[in-house]
């Protein structure tokens, strides 16, 4: 009798197929997790070079108000007006965090006219 044809089982060739299907997802996953880290290292970069330019723009500011104000350090018995007069009441907004109570603190401090103690 003829030998009958070798017939490939079907789950051989969709078992090869699904694998090299599966190694081509696990390459794309992988390659988008890379770009995915290097657009978050580089957002994180960009981040902290503007703080630290804000930072950087806001220090300077305070130094430069300070070289014109020779006042502005509290002497010793000092009332705390002077403290409360360089405050800006006014602009909440230039600010992230909440100033109420650190603005509360100073008013306590104005109203029960607290000493300051310098070393």
């Amino acid at each position: 009798p003829p030998a009958a044809p070798e017939v490939e089982d079907p789950r051989v060739a969709w078992r090869q197929k699904n694998n090299e299907q599966l190694l081509k997802r696990d390459k794309d996953e992988a390659d988008a997790k890379k770009a995915a880290a290097e657009k978050a290292m580089e957002h994180l970069t960009q981040f902290a070079a503007e703080r630290e330019k804000r930072m950087s723009v806001r220090k300077k500011a305070n130094r430069d108000a300070e070289i014109k104000s020779p006042e502005a350090g509290v002497p010793d018995g000092a009332t705390w007006h002077k403290v409360h007069g360089l405050i800006n009441w006014n602009q909440d907004k230039i600010h992230t965090k909440d100033l109420s109570r650190f603005k509360a603190c100073i008013n306590t401090c104005k109203v029960m006219d607290v000493p300051v103690k310098t070393r």
